[in-house]
């Protein structure tokens, strides 16, 4: 049994949490949530969805559900922004490559109908510069 004792009090002087790990913790805790409010408020704000065409140039916000037409080289597209995302619902155009590619939410994907020489594409509506990451040497 006093073995057992031994055994108690060495592993109760190894789990000693210290003043340094609070610390750690409490700042970790604190970036992770600075970084998330910084990562929700700037997607939410600055979003629109931005349209170049043959003859037509525009860019709309992608917190306000609406739809569109657009005419360009003959051809009527059709673009919807709903919940936070655009597609082009309907196009006259030959291929309708622009309908099947779906609905777009951020900046990774655009949307292209070739015949109507038309691209839309989600852009930072804030004013911001297009530098994605920074490093440091």
């Amino acid at each position: 049994m006093k073995y057992f004792w031994q055994e108690v009090k060495m592993l109760k002087a190894k789990t000693k949490i210290g003043f340094a790990d609070i610390a750690i913790c409490i700042l970790s805790l604190a970036a992770a949530v600075i970084l998330l409010i910084f990562a929700l408020s700037s997607s939410s704000l600055t979003a629109n969805v931005s349209v170049t065409s043959e003859n037509f140039e525009s860019s709309y916000s992608l917190n306000d559900d609406r739809t569109v037409q657009i005419s360009s080289c003959g051809y009527t597209l059709t673009l919807e922004i709903k919940d936070g995302a655009a597609r082009i619902a309907k196009c006259d155009c030959p291929d309708k490559v622009c309908v099947s590619t779906g609905w777009i939410k951020d900046r990774s994907r655009i949307i292209v109908c070739a015949p109507a020489k038309t691209v839309i594409r989600i852009e930072n509506g804030g004013g911001g510069t297009d530098v994605d990451f920074v490093a440091g040497r």
